[in-house]
C-alpha cells in the first residue's frame, strides 16, 4: 500500500502534534533546554569541585608523606642511628610557645630543628648547638628542658647511604626517591636511579637552589614519571631531597576526567528527559484550554466547558478563567443576537411596508410614479446594507451554528459566472473559467460560499472596463482548494489595499460606482468563516487579482 508522508503531517489529528514538537518555542521545549542546561552546569560545577578537592588531597598527602620521610631521614642523620618503632618525630613548630621560650632563654645558642617522642623515655628536642648536633630532652615532671648533650657526627652520610638503597622496591616502581647533596652541589648518595635521572635533579638544584617543584623526567623502561619534590638544607649545609611520584595520583585525576567526560555527555539528556516530561506535564492543561479554544471557535458552540485535571492548581484557575470568559461570551452573543434580530424586524419591516406602498403607489397613480421608484429603490439598498451586516456579524462572531458540509467549488464558480454572464456581456466583458476536470470538494456552508464568489465577481465586473476580460480560477495547492478571481479593471492602490476590507469602505476611484463598502468585508468574514486565508495583489491601471484559500479539511488552526 502506497503512502504519501506528507499527507500524514497534513492529518488533523497529527498536524499539531508534530508542529508543537518541532517549534523550539514550544513550553516543554524551553524546558527541556533549560533543565538540559541546568543539569550540564551543576555537573559541571560538581565535578570542578571535586577534581580541585582530589588534587588537593593527593597532592596534600604527597607533600605529607615528603615532609614525614625527610624528617625521618633528618633526625637518623642527625643522631647516626635509625628511627625506632616507638619513636615518632615532629616539626618544632608544634611545640607549644610557652616552651619555646623557655627552650631561647636556657640555651640561646641551640637552634631546635625536630622533636622526638619515646613512648617510655620521654621528649628530646634535636637541633644544633654552636653548629654541632645537639639534643636536649625534656624533664617528665617540670616539663622544662634538661641538659644539653651534643651528639657524634661520624658516620651518617654512610648511614643515610644504606637507608636510599633500600627504597626501591622488586617492581623497580619508584615511589620514593631520595638524594643527599653536598653544599658544592656534588652527590653524595641517592637512591638507585638511573644517571640521567640524577644529572636533572642536579641540574634542577643549580637552577631552582630553593622551594619545592614538579617536574616531568625522561621515560624509565618506556615509563614516564612526574615528580613532586621536598627539599631541606640539613645542619651540616647538605641539602637532602626527597621526592614522590605522582604517577599514581595523575592517572586517578586523568580516570577522573574521562568520567567526567561520559558524564558531562549523558546528563543533558537525562536533564533534558526530565524536563520533557515536566515540560509535558504542565503544558497538558494549556494543549486542552488551546483545542477547545479552537474547536469553540470552529464550531461557534459556546456551551462546552472544561473539567479540571490533573496538570495542577494553576492549571485549574486557568481553566476556571477560561470557562468564566466563554460564558461571558456565550452571554454576549446570546444578547447580541437577540438584539439583532429585534433590530432587524423593527427596521426591516416598516422598510418593506414602506417600499410594498411605493410599490402600489407606482402602479396606482402614474404622478408619483418617479418619486414612488425613488422610494422602493432606496428602501431595497437599506434592506440589503441591512441583511449583508448582519450576515457579517454572524460570520465573524460565530454566532450562528456552521452548517458544513461538502462542496464542489468549481460547480459553484460557474453556476455564479453563469449567473453574471449576461451583466458581463452588457459590459462587453469576457468571463473566462479555469479549473481542473476533477471536481475539487472543500467542506463549507454552500450558500456563503455562492455569496463570495458572487462578490468577487461582482466587483471584477463593476470595476473592469468595456473590453475587458475576468477569470476565475480554481485549482488545489499543496494543502488547500486557491480561488482566484483576476480581472484588467483600475486596479486598486497600495494604500487603499490596507482598507478595502473594513466595513463601509470605499476608495475614491469607487465612489461613482454603485455599492455601499461592504461586499469585500464579507467576502473576508466568509473566508476566515471558513478557516481560510485571502490575499490581494493589485496595480493600478492594470487590474486585482484576489485569492482565496480554504482548507480541504476541517483541522484546527
Amino acid at each position: 500500500m502506497s503512502w504519501n508522508k506528507k499527507s500524514i503531517f497534513q492529518n488533523t489529528r497529527y498536524s499539531a502534534f508534530f508542529r508543537d514538537r518541532q517549534s523550539p518555542d514550544a513550553l516543554r521545549w524551553k524546558v527541556a533546554l533549560t533543565y538540559a542546561i541546568a543539569f550540564f552546569l551543576t555537573t559541571l560545577i560538581c565535578f570542578v569541585l571535586i577534581y580541585i578537592t582530589q588534587h588537593h588531597v593527593h597532592y596534600r598527602t604527597m607533600e605529607k608523606r615528603l615532609a614525614d620521610s625527610a624528617d625521618v631521614l633528618e633526625v637518623e642523620y642527625m643522631r647516626g642511628s635509625l628511627l625506632t618503632s616507638d619513636e615518632k618525630c615532629e616539626p618544632w613548630h608544634n611545640v607549644a610557645d610557652a616552651f619555646q621560650q623557655k627552650l631561647s632563654e636556657r640555651y640561646p645558642d641551640f637552634t631546635p630543628r625536630l622533636v622526638i617522642e619515646r613512648k617510655n623515655a620521654g621528649t628530646q628536642i634535636l637541633g644544633t648547638l654552636n653548629g654541632k648536633p645537639a639534643m636536649i630532652p625534656i624533664l617528665k615532671k617540670s616539663k622544662k628542658p634538661g641538659k644539653a648533650i651534643v651528639l657524634p657526627d661520624t658516620g651518617n652520610k654512610q648511614l643515610l647511604r644504606t637507608e636510599f638503597e633500600e627504597e626501591i622496591s622488586e617492581e623497580r616502581s619508584y615511589p620514593f626517591i631520595f638524594l643527599h647533596i653536598s653544599a658544592d652541589n656534588t652527590l653524595l648518595s641517592s637512591t638507585p636511579l638511573p644517571p640521567k635521572w640524577i644529572r636533572r635533579l642536579l641540574k634542577e638544584e643549580e637552577e631552582n637552589p630553593t622551594g619545592n617543584r614538579k617536574h616531568v623526567y625522561a621515560s624509565i623502561e618506556r615509563k614516564k614519571y612526574e615528580v613532586l619534590l621536598h627539599k631541606r638544607r640539613l645542619h651540616d649545609g647538605t641539602l637532602l631531597i626527597a621526592g614522590h611520584d605522582t604517577t599514581d595520583a595523575e592517572r586517578s585525576l586523568r580516570h577522573l576526567l574521562v568520567l567526567f567526560s561520559i558524564t558531562i555527555v549523558v546528563v543533558p539528556f537525562i536533564g533534558g528527559s526530565v524536563g520533557w516530561y515536566v515540560g509535558n506535564k504542565i503544558s497538558r492543561g494549556i494543549r486542552r484550554i488551546t483545542k477547545s479554544a479552537r474547536k469553540i471557535r470552529n464550531s461557534g458552540n459556546y456551551t462546552s466547558r472544561l473539567q479540571h485535571g490533573s496538570e495542577g492548581l494553576e492549571i485549574n484557575e486557568l481553566i476556571d478563567a477560561f470557562n468564566a470568559m466563554v460564558e461571558r461570551t456565550e452571554t454576549i452573543l446570546a444578547e447580541l443576537k437577540t438584539m439583532s434580530e429585534n433590530v432587524i424586524h423593527d427596521l426591516r419591516t416598516p422598510i418593506t411596508r414602506l417600499r410594498t406602498r411605493a410599490e402600489l403607489a407606482i402602479q396606482e397613480d402614474p404622478h408619483c410614479r418617479e418619486l414612488a421608484s425613488d422610494i422602493a429603490e432606496e428602501c431595497s439598498n437599506m434592506l440589503d446594507i441591512i441583511n449583508t451586516t448582519l450576515e457579517i456579524s454572524q460570520a465573524e462572531s460565530g454566532a450562528s451554528a456552521k452548517m458544513m458540509e461538502q462542496v464542489d467549488l468549481c460547480s459553484i464558480v460557474e453556476n455564479i459566472a453563469d449567473l453574471y454572464s449576461v451583466a458581463a456581456e452588457d459590459a462587453e466583458i469576457s468571463v473566462e473559467i479555469d479549473r481542473p476536470d476533477q471536481p475539487l470538494i472543500v467542506p463549507g456552508d454552500k450558500t456563503r460560499l455562492q455569496r463570495l464568489v458572487a462578490n468577487l465577481l461582482d466587483n471584477a465586473i463593476k470595476y473592469t472596463g468595456n473590453g475587458g476580460k475576468v477569470t476565475l480560477a480554481v485549482s488545489r495547492t499543496d494543502d488547500s482548494i486557491r480561488l482566484q478571481v483576476k480581472d484588467t479593471g483600475c486596479g486598486i492602490s497600495h494604500e487603499d489595499q490596507k482598507h478595502i476590507f473594513d466595513r463601509f469602505y470605499r476608495a475614491d476611484a469607487s465612489r461613482t460606482k454603485p455599492g455601499n463598502g461592504l461586499g469585500l468585508c464579507l467576502v473576508k468574514a466568509i473566508t476566515e468563516y471558513h478557516n481560510g486565508t485571502i490575499s490581494v495583489i493589485s496595480e493600478v491601471g492594470r487590474g486585482t487579482s484576489i485569492a482565496i484559500f480554504l482548507p480541504e479539511n476541517l483541522a484546527e488552526k
